[in-house]
């Protein structure tokens, strides 16, 4: 799939214009005070043959961005179920082993780990809002209230599970 193509289902998601310009690569997440892990993974659809694309269902099953370096991690589109998944490309799972979630679902974990980082409230609810988060301020209070500044990894997982059925963020379980 050409970077044309790729552009034009993050429009046809109505995902905001940050969205579409960190695709573009005309804006940074650094400009923001976080770390660059939002990259188009164009690159990586290129280097796949004929088999891989059957492999990966290219054709219902789109690449849309690295969000961890050394493509530890992509952001997926199903273009069937409308929805993203988070893919670890070195777990070698198919992708309907994977949940399947809302825009706002896919950045749940990803909240846990700003917040960790120490980013400010501010820089939190700037980024939601960057990336048309409709439920950033909901979840910054939730963290707060319900994880605090001291917390197991068990606690984690329970917030980021109860937090994606509050904000019916599940289309699809794995």
């Amino acid at each position: 799939m050409k970077k044309t193509e790729i552009r034009n289902i993050l429009i046809e998601a109505n995902l905001n214009s940050f969205v579409i310009a960190l695709f573009d690569e005309v804006e940074d997440l650094r400009n923001y005070n976080f770390y660059d892990c939002f990259r188009p993974a164009n690159f990586i659809t290129e280097r796949f043959n004929e088999e891989d694309k059957q492999k990966y269902n290219l054709d219902r099953y789109v690449f849309l961005f690295e969000t961890m370096d050394d493509n530890l991690e992509f952001l997926v589109y199903d273009r069937e179920l409308k929805g993203y998944i988070r893919y670890h490309i070195d777990e070698a799972r198919p992708f309907s082993n994977y949940e399947v979630l809302t825009w706002d679902g896919t950045f749940v974990q990803q909240f846990v780990t700003w917040y960790e980082d120490d980013h400010t409230d501010d820089e939190i609810l700037k980024i939601c809002d960057l990336f048309g988060l409709k439920y950033g301020r909901e979840m910054l209070e939730s963290i707060k209230e319900n994880l605090g500044t001291s917390y197991t990894m068990e606690q984690t997982n329970h917030w980021i599970n109860d937090t994606i059925e509050k904000i019916n963020g599940r289309l699809k379980n794995k």
